[in-house]
């Protein structure tokens, strides 16, 4: 049987369903620690730091804290190496927190920066352990981010057909 990986995902119900699809396919044994916004709670102070924008908010603080609980719970409990932020299109706690008005090309823009960010502060916080980044779009089709080469490659294809999924194709 092979090592747990730790997922990290928002809490947004409507990706729940294609968010298990994929991890089911995927993974044979998984954590999964909901939050809202996911990895863009870890890299919300240096993106904001970037902006010239004040990086505190006490939410994302908080929501930081927990998951670095939640890790070393996890960790005490079964060894693991590897780490997955999932972000999710739409996410309402990214438009909120950031307050960027975006389409899908602005979208997918602020994920790859926001993510990096995140891939950095979670690879600091655990330097024995790999940390991957993808994006989930409305279809349930999941593209990772490799921020060494900033680029995404779709590593799921979901069931949805909607035209407005962010690696949609016909």
């Amino acid at each position: 049987m092979s090592s747990p990986i730790y997922v990290i995902h928002c809490f947004e119900p409507i990706f729940n369903k294609l968010l298990t699809d994929f991890l089911n396919k995927k993974f044979d044994l998984y954590y999964t620690d909901i939050v809202p916004g996911a990895g863009t709670c870890c890299g919300y102070s240096n993106f904001c730091k970037s902006k010239g924008n004040n990086p505190y908010n006490s939410i994302i603080e908080n929501f930081i804290e927990n998951i670095m609980l939640n890790i070393n719970l996890a960790m005490s409990l079964n060894d693991f190496k590897d780490i997955y932020l999932i972000n999710h299109q739409n996410c309402k706690v990214m438009k909120t927190f950031l307050a960027e008005n975006y389409n899908q090309k602005k979208e997918i823009e602020i994920n790859s920066e926001i993510l990096e960010y995140a891939i950095n502060y979670l690879s600091n916080k655990f330097p024995n352990h790999t940390i991957h980044a993808g994006l989930i779009d409305i279809n349930g089709t999941i593209a990772n981010y490799y921020s060494y080469t900033k680029v995404w490659h779709i590593v799921h294809r979901g069931f949805g057909k909607d035209k407005k999924g962010l690696w949609y194709h016909s």
